[in-house]
């Protein structure tokens, strides 16, 4: 049985989602992300000046649906390195957040990305977005 998710239907699935705040995390292991990869499979970052930044749910942004495609983005994420050494990392990841649950995993767009010593910064847009059927 296929079940269809109707446009409308869309962008009330991705507010399910950002109903409650969640957390986005940083990965510094060299993986392959899949439909199972698991939050234990993900190593978090770690260097100084590194945390995950939580994702209030009253910021994300409904881009609306699109060829059935629906898509919400957030508001620029930074993360930063303020050790004295350069720092490598693969992707990120968003939990719910207390951090238990995987919700979503990527690459970076140009991935590893290296962030330069004491004053480096990465900064992307995080975009979720669901499909349906056609």
């Amino acid at each position: 049985m296929t079940s269809y998710f109707p446009d409308q239907g869309l962008i009330k699935l991705l507010d399910l989602i950002t109903v409650n705040d969640l957390k986005i995390h940083a990965f510094t292991n060299n993986i392959t992300p899949s439909d199972s990869t698991v939050l234990s499979g993900l190593t978090e970052a770690a260097w100084t000046g590194y945390a995950a930044v939580t994702l209030t749910n009253a910021n994300w942004v409904s881009l609306g649906v699109t060829s059935h495609i629906g898509t919400k983005v957030y508001p620029t994420v930074t993360f930063s390195n303020t050790s004295g050494s350069p720092v490598t990392t693969y992707g990120g990841y968003i939990t719910d957040n207390a951090g238990t649950v995987l919700i979503a995993v990527w690459l970076w767009d140009s991935s590893p990305v290296t962030i330069a010593a004491t004053t480096g910064t990465y900064s992307f847009i995080p975009t979720i977005g669901d499909l349906s059927q056609n």
